[in-house]
């Protein structure tokens, strides 16, 4: 009987897994801590795969105060069954590398996998100046993702995302002051090879170098996805501009769609930097970006065709757009057009690596922005720009440009935050003190004070906080897009906010995929399937024709979530196709060699080899 009853458990448990588990880490939590809410972990334990109890699909919840000490996590989730490691709601917890380890690296290093980090504090309480201490995060592990995370006052960087954590986001976060060594800090510094790097809707302030600084001497930095960032105020020990790409070896495949950056118009120091040394960049779209300040506001260096630059708007009292072009490389190639300008200095807004010159000469010398527009002075009145977070419905990043200088801005939360739902709105300036308004929405505009910022009442970076409604209504906010990546084997994936209606996300109606041209690509044949899988949320095209490294633009409507809120408009989300061929592991070998009477020796190879390497003469030996 014993040995029948637990035959039928085995089966259950094989034919229905367990469901995922909640547990919990407190600073006073310890190694032999069940990890349940009376008896909490270490965070030590938490986050590591030897002694944690947690599997995939699990979240491990930080209870609020200030852990100390250089963390590891090896934690291995799946892509269909991600870890989740999160703040407790309502609790402020705080991973602080001061006292316990003022030397270590990264206070949170992250080894292991598909992992989300979410919902809490990074932070060096250190009271000097000493510039070796740690960073607040490095990256090092595949298909991790840091969400809403605010990483401030670190020695180093805030983020580091190298060349191994391959296809990881860093989404939603706020930093600011990261960096004690003059010129060598940020808050995020990036490196790739494989897969895509995202990194959506973050805000940055207050770094010691570049806001976001991708570069390398030695490695690679290809398949960036840049969307919806606020970089404002960077560079505060250097001559540093908001954001560098750009190093030793070229850029390539660089998506930057909807950023905002922003530095007060009398500094000397530049804006966006894109390309660095390197002659043979390659395949940029820049789409819709709104760029203010600095010395020169745009830099671009040598880049080679595909180049878009389009919808753009520049502003500042000096150079707006300053290009390097590639040896051989002719602007007709270049796609730079419906461009808006704003520079009081009119004869010398543009330049290239010859001169600086005025609107007209710019337009007639590279043959661009046939269709955009020139000011010949600073912008007026207000520009308001609102981001809803993909992963918390009722937050989003709200950046005001304020040139009319008014003491308040309307800003209208509708699509953001739920009717009769409370709300505050954070100065990231000033992100953990109190609130600049608050109330309870009633939809419509409300009023933010433009003061108590180093740019006020210029500029201003906010977020919006709202839970939902107090009575009635329950889910009322739509889905969204949150991301999307493509790849040679003929696969688009969109990932959504949160689960959504199967029979929506199945229509391919409600889907358009475009080249990089900007053509419709049919989605109507047999060949190509959709499919979803609401355990990842993941709508799934398959059966594609995909150019590795060509960009991709793809756009999703009317889908409803499992409550039966509808997308209120398209949403788009542009990337670059990933090559999945498989890596030639095989040495080249020698196919034949010849001789003649003139001296000749010919050697061919049985496929193309490293110039370099070939034209060394003591790589080669001959005898008679």
């Amino acid at each position: 009987m014993a040995r029948g009853l637990t035959l039928t458990v085995m089966l259950a448990a094989a034919l229905f897994p367990a469901a995922a588990a909640d547990y919990y880490v407190a600073p006073n939590g310890t190694s032999s801590g069940s990890g349940s809410i009376s008896s909490p972990m270490s965070l030590a334990k938490a986050l590591s795969s030897s002694s944690s109890p947690a599997r995939p699909g699990d979240t491990i919840w930080l209870r609020g105060g200030v852990y100390s000490g250089a963390f590891n996590c090896t934690l291995a989730g799946t892509a269909s069954a991600r870890i989740t490691v999160r703040g407790y709601p309502g609790e402020r917890a705080v991973l602080d590398a001061y006292p316990a380890a003022p030397t270590a690296s990264a206070t949170l290093a992250v080894n292991g996998r598909y992992t989300d980090f979410r919902d809490f504090e990074i932070t060096n309480s250190e009271p000097t100046t000493r510039s070796n201490g740690p960073s607040g995060v490095d990256l090092y592990g595949p298909n991790n993702r840091l969400i809403n995370l605010v990483i401030h006052d670190c020695c180093l960087n805030g983020i580091g995302a190298w060349m191994a954590a391959v296809d990881c986001e860093i989404y939603g976060c706020v930093m600011y002051r990261n960096g004690r060594r003059p010129g060598y800090a940020y808050h995020i510094y990036l490196q790739n090879g494989e897969g895509v790097k995202r990194v959506h809707n973050n805000i940055g302030w207050g770094a010691s170098g570049f806001g976001i600084h991708g570069y390398t001497e030695g490695g690679q930095l290809r398949n960036f996805d840049f969307q919806g960032n606020t970089l404002f105020n960077n560079g505060t020990q250097s001559t540093h501009g908001e954001m560098l790409v750009g190093g030793t070896p070229p850029d390539e495949h660089i998506v930057f769609n909807n950023n905002y950056l922003y530095r007060a118009l009398s500094t000397g120091r530049g804006g966006l930097r894109l390309g660095y040394s390197n002659q043979s960049n390659i395949d940029l779209t820049m789409r819709d970006n709104y760029i203010a300040g600095g010395s020169v506001a745009f830099n671009l260096f040598y880049w080679r065709a595909p180049v878009t630059v389009t919808g753009n708007t520049f502003c500042g009292s000096s150079q707006l757009a300053h290009v390097q072009m590639s040896s051989g490389v002719s602007p007709s190639s270049y796609t730079w057009n419906s461009n808006t300008y704003y520079s009081p200095r009119s004869d010398a807004a543009f330049g290239d690596q010859s001169r600086l010159m005025d609107w007209n000469t710019w337009r007639q010398t590279k043959g661009w922005d046939s269709n955009s527009t020139y000011t010949a002075s600073l912008p007026t009145g207000t520009k308001v720009f609102i981001r809803p977070n993909a992963y918390e419905p009722g937050r989003a990043n709200i950046t005001v440009f304020n040139w009319a200088k008014t003491s308040t801005v309307s800003v209208n939360l509708s699509g953001v935050v739920a009717v009769g739902a409370p709300y505050q709105v954070k100065n990231v300036e000033n992100f953990l003190g109190p609130a600049v308004a608050s109330g309870t929405y009633g939809g419509g505009s409300i009023t933010i004070p433009m003061s108590g910022g180093q740019s006020s009442p210029e500029f201003g970076a906010f977020v919006v906080l709202s839970s939902a409604p107090s009575s009635g209504g329950g889910d009322t906010q739509p889905p969204a897009l949150a991301s999307s990546s493509a790849d040679s084997t003929g696969v688009v994936r969109v990932v959504f906010s949160e689960d959504v209606n199967k029979s929506d996300a199945e229509t391919k109606a409600n889907y358009t995929l475009e080249s990089p041209t900007g053509t419709a690509i049919s989605l109507a044949a047999s060949s190509i399937t959709l499919s979803y899988n609401n355990s990842d949320r993941t709508a799934t095209l398959a059966g594609l024709s995909l150019t590795p490294g060509a960009t991709y633009r793809v756009t999703v409507r009317n889908i409803r979530d499992t409550a039966g809120n509808r997308m209120t408009s398209s949403q788009a989300s542009t990337g670059t196709v990933v090559d999945k061929t498989p890596a030639d592991t095989t040495p080249p070998s020698v196919k034949s060699s010849s001789a003649n009477s003139d001296g000749v020796v010919t050697v061919t190879f049985s496929e193309a080899v490293n110039s370099s390497d070939a034209t060394r003469r003591w790589y080669f030996t001959l005898q008679s």
